[in-house]
């Protein structure tokens, strides 16, 4: 029989390994730092305000944005409500994405403003039935701001074990996308290490959080440790930002392939 406490509490369990310090620096991103009560606040929020929308569980929630902390932010909510999250590398051509969109039968996309450009293009040919963005926008509703007007009180997860959490895509060896599903309860297997107190991570995510950076970022986060964002691969931006935000892990290039 399954153990469901784990795998229900699946993201309950990540902002609760964040730590007992509201205060604590958590996500860092452009000179943007935010805390662990910040960050926590805006996921219940955004999944009042997802829920609002007519988004619950079963739905498939696409994003489509860059390394931000909101995205994250955003995953989570989406997952305490049960629907299935798929990311979309940002790096694909329209088309493919549009595939991707329509493949994956997406209920909601939520957008990253920076690439709003993008997300008209990709939903002129794969429609979205809601489209909302991380910020103003000229089309979509601000999640942001819908979130603002919602209490920030814990959400309790509606998602049951056998639920698909994540849809991720590879080109394998075909190069035509493929959609790999991850449950909650696979999830909740993987994630299932927790920290001894002696270790806390500093990681920096230079590759997307659409692959593997992302599955990291949550174990980081559920040992306690803090993410420092960067947008992409720089030689030098990353080796001036491990020395100056005291990185301790990294994921290499080559792991946005995977």
């Amino acid at each position: 029989m399954t153990d469901t406490t784990a795998v229900l509490g699946y993201v309950e369990e990540n902002l609760a390994g964040m730590g007992d310090d509201p205060g604590r620096e958590a996500l860092i991103h452009e000179g943007r730092h935010i805390t662990v009560g910040e960050f926590r606040a805006l996921v219940h929020r955004m999944a009042r305000a997802m829920q609002s929308e007519g988004i619950g569980r079963g739905n498939t929630v696409t994003l489509l944005s860059g390394n931000l902390p909101e995205i994250i932010a955003a995953r989570y909510a989406a997952n305490l409500l049960g629907c299935r999250v798929n990311h979309l590398y940002n790096k694909l051509s329209p088309e493919v994405q549009a595939a991707i969109v329509r493949d994956v039968e997406t209920h909601a996309l939520i957008v990253d403003p920076r690439l709003a450009d993008r997300a008209a293009e990709v939903t002129q040919i794969a429609p979205a039935e809601k489209v909302l963005v991380l910020g103003p926008a000229k089309s979509g509703k601000d999640l942001l701001e819908l979130a603002a007007g919602f209490p920030a009180d814990p959400f309790p997860t509606l998602a049951r074990p056998e639920d698909i959490a994540g849809i991720r895509h590879t080109g394998g060896t075909t190069g035509h996308p493929k959609g790999i599903c991850s449950t909650y309860e696979q999830l909740g297997m993987a994630h299932s290490i927790k920290g001894d107190g002696e270790y806390t991570p500093r990681q920096l995510v230079c590759t997307t959080i659409a692959h593997a950076a992302g599955f990291l970022a949550d174990s980081t986060l559920r040992l306690g440790g803090t993410l420092v964002l960067l947008e992409d691969f720089d030689a030098a931006t990353v080796l001036a930002t491990i020395e100056r935000e005291r990185i301790t892990d990294s994921v290499p290039p080559s792991a946005a392939a995977l």
